[in-house]
């Protein structure tokens, strides 16, 4: 597979695109180009992948995959990401609903390997409160008997014990 001609991977750090990608700053743009650009970076804040965010932006999907690693690469584009992600509030990263969202499109996807799909229902489970009880009742009481093994005594203890719970699981069964 080749390497990206864009990015911090590209063949070379000094291509035309790159040299290209790198004047894009914000006093070398139009305004309409700054508003495409703070539109696809607020794709990328709502969480888009950079191709969604590129077609959040304008973009025709046709061009998007490549157009959204270009627009990511821009200086201008690189700032306003990193000025709007330091200036959200922790609280407001995501919200409860936004992430069970999220497991839940992971539980449910087909795509996903059975891993991710059994960690991401565990995950959901645990935040909607549906775990199984962790707490064991201390008493149990135990109707019939004869497979409850005494933990000390003899064997012929035992056996008098047990023929003794079997008769009486007869004469329950019988009544």
């Amino acid at each position: 597979m080749a390497a990206p001609k864009s990015g911090p991977n590209a063949k070379r750090a000094d291509s035309a695109n790159q040299k290209r990608l790198a004047r894009r700053t914000k006093e070398n743009m139009s305004p309409d180009m700054l508003e495409r650009r703070d539109r696809f970076v607020d794709g990328l804040i709502l969480g888009l992948p950079k191709y969604q965010a590129a077609i959040y932006a304008g973009v025709p999907t046709r061009s998007a995959h490549k157009e959204g690693c270009n627009l990511f690469c821009e200086p201008y584009v690189q700032e306003r990401f990193k000025e709007l992600r330091e200036a959200i509030e922790e609280e407001n990263l995501i919200t409860r609903k936004e992430l069970i969202l999220n497991v839940k499109s992971i539980a449910f996807d087909d795509r996903e390997q059975g891993g991710a799909r059994v960690g991401a229902s565990g995950l959901l489970a645990k935040i909607m409160g549906y775990e199984a009880p962790t707490k064991i009742q201390a008493e149990v009481e135990h109707k019939g008997g004869v497979m409850m093994v005494p933990m000390a005594g003899s064997v012929d203890d035992w056996e008098a014990q047990a023929s003794g719970a079997q008769k009486q699981l007869k004469e329950d069964v019988r009544s």
